[in-house]
């Protein structure tokens, strides 16, 4: 269970769920959080478990629990690496 205090609200998660919140602890990419969750569910023969990933957090972030941070190296939405 998450407590929203911002939205005051209250989100109940399943178990793969519940793990990649926990993943999102430090900043982590969905590739790892992919191996994390193969390795701890023994999911080696699912073939879906990136659309997993990807729905949990398209759902993190459309509730506005979480939000993406570009990669190291990339310049954020709006920023210009360019020399002008």
């Amino acid at each position: 269970m998450l407590f929203d205090d911002a939205a005051d609200a209250v989100h109940v998660l399943n178990g793969s769920a519940a793990f990649i919140w926990d993943c999102l602890k430090a900043p982590v990419s969905a590739v790892r959080i992919e191996e994390l969750l193969r390795e701890e569910y023994d999911l080696s023969d699912v073939p879906d478990v990136p659309g997993v990933i990807e729905r949990a957090l398209r759902d993190f972030i459309a509730r506005k629990l979480v939000e993406i941070a570009p990669a190291e190296g990339e310049a954020a939405a709006g920023e210009s690496s360019g020399g002008r």
